[in-house]
């Protein structure tokens, strides 16, 4: 678990936030179109969730902002304290789904992903993605089972939580299930609909099935389409023969 810096920005009163909510729900009243009175609400609203624990936006020069609302596409659930989490600042659409206590998720620069959920039940969790990693919808991360499993006349739970390591340059699938303890190395590629659970460290391999394993080796992976991609290659060869 990653220490909370002692650099952290002055945090107003929650007496005070409560008071500043309140005024935004009163200037936003006089507001008569519902959806401009909305956005005005979204935009300046505090979340005292958002107190509590640790959200930082993270820009391509290392710079920290810390924030206290959700934002677009990005939403953000806590029912404990203490919890870390740094995104990048670029354009994703996740719910992170964070219970519990002190817990770190960090995501690297240049993500991108169309619908990811990070389910992380457990207390002392940890879910880590490199950096240029593309994540397609319906996407699951676990970092826990979310209910105790002992062995038969054993009472002390054995299936603690793990990890979750994602490397650099990762193309997660349609569908796929990312399950606590996963390990995956630099530019892999994640089939489609794959339950992962594991550590694999090889990397420019393919991953897929249920359970997921290594179908094929030496490969990489470009996130343009098809049609750019080719445009692309074609200049290139042009201009390589001039």
């Amino acid at each position: 678990m990653r220490k909370i810096s002692n650099m952290d920005e002055k945090i107003p009163d929650k007496r005070f936030i409560k008071l500043y909510n309140f005024g935004i729900r009163v200037l936003s009243s006089c507001i008569v179109l519902s959806s401009l009175r909305r956005k005005f609400r979204n935009k300046h609203l505090i979340d005292p969730a958002f107190i509590d624990n640790y959200i930082y936006i993270i820009d391509n020069e290392g710079n920290k902002k810390r924030i206290f609302q959700n934002m677009k596409n990005v939403k953000l659930r806590f029912t404990g304290k203490n919890n870390i989490v740094e995104l990048p600042n670029s354009h994703f659409c996740a719910l992170f789904n964070i219970q519990e206590d002190n817990s770190y998720i960090k995501i690297g620069k240049n993500f991108s992903a169309n619908d990811v959920t990070f389910r992380l039940i457990e207390g002392n969790s940890t879910v880590i993605i490199g950096d240029d990693c593309m994540f397609s919808c319906n996407i699951d991360i676990l970092s826990s089972d979310g209910h105790v499993i002992m062995r038969k006349g054993e009472v002390r739970p054995y299936n603690q939580p793990k990890p979750v390591i994602i490397g650099n340059h990762v193309w997660v699938g349609y569908n796929v299930k990312i399950l606590k303890g996963t390990e995956i190395a630099d530019n892999t590629i994640l089939g489609a609909c794959s339950v992962v659970s594991g550590k694999f460290n090889e990397p420019n391999v393919i991953i897929a099935g249920n359970p997921a394993r290594v179908v094929k080796q030496d490969i990489d992976w470009n996130s343009l389409p098809h049609v750019m991609y080719n445009a692309t290659l074609e200049k290139m060869l042009v201009g390589a023969c001039n």
